[in-house]
């Protein structure tokens, strides 16, 4: 960890936050849980018909399942919108699959730091931010989108090898090595991939345009 004062970085914020920062505007990191967890407080995933009616994925798998087996009717209500297609249950089994593995990667993570790393940003709390390094802001604004805006920061930082965020089918002891090395900052061999943590004080300094700082702008 690094405690940082006025120090430049920047940060992509998504496009969807209720309240986008402005230029001027000082804010305080690290008392509130940020967007990325607070997802996590109302999400579920499901399908909807056209009426509204909700059908969860852990049921609409096994139902499929079921019907493919011939052990079960196809439901009126659920085939008039949904296909039940396999390639398409699988698809969507897959997807709510990654949702709950990040959930149980990130509890697993907190749980982490505050047993061994309680001085560290917390991922539930904190935002990431980029170096000013042309690599570091390039890499990461192709895999993101959103609003680039340029930052002052007076806090700590954690900076850390992202590899170890997998969201594949790890027993919990694997989720937990993992967690352990990502808090104790184990690098990887392209630190340009690495995330920074913060929490602290954030001063807005403006949105950047991506060609400001040799990037192409998105088309």
């Amino acid at each position: 960890m690094e405690i940082v004062q006025d120090e430049e970085y920047f940060h992509i914020q998504r496009t969807n936050m209720p309240s986008p920062w402005q230029p001027g505007q000082t804010l305080v990191v690290g008392e509130m849980v940020n967007p990325f967890m607070g997802h996590y407080d109302d999400h579920f995933t499901d399908i909807r018909s056209p009426t509204g009616h909700s059908f969860r994925i852990k049921w609409l798998v096994d139902h499929v399942l079921n019907v493919l087996d011939g052990r079960e009717n196809k439901r009126p209500d659920l085939v008039a919108f949904y296909s039940y297609d396999p390639k398409e249950t699988l698809r969507r089994a897959s997807e709510a699959l990654k949702e709950y593995l990040m959930l149980v990667r990130e509890l697993v993570f907190e749980d982490v730091r505050r047993e061994h790393f309680p001085q560290l940003p917390s991922r539930q709390k904190c935002i990431w931010v980029i170096p000013p390094e042309e690599k570091s802001v390039k890499f990461w604004y192709t895999q993101l989108s959103g609003r680039l805006l340029r930052l002052r920061l007076t806090g700590k930082v954690h900076r850390t090898n992202q590899q170890y965020l997998t969201t594949d089918t790890l027993s919990l002891s694997e989720f937990r090595e993992n967690a352990f090395k990502y808090w104790a900052g184990i690098k990887g061999k392209n630190s340009v991939e690495d995330e920074i943590l913060f929490e602290g004080f954030v001063t807005v300094i403006g949105e950047v345009k991506p060609e400001e700082i040799g990037i192409k702008a998105r088309q």
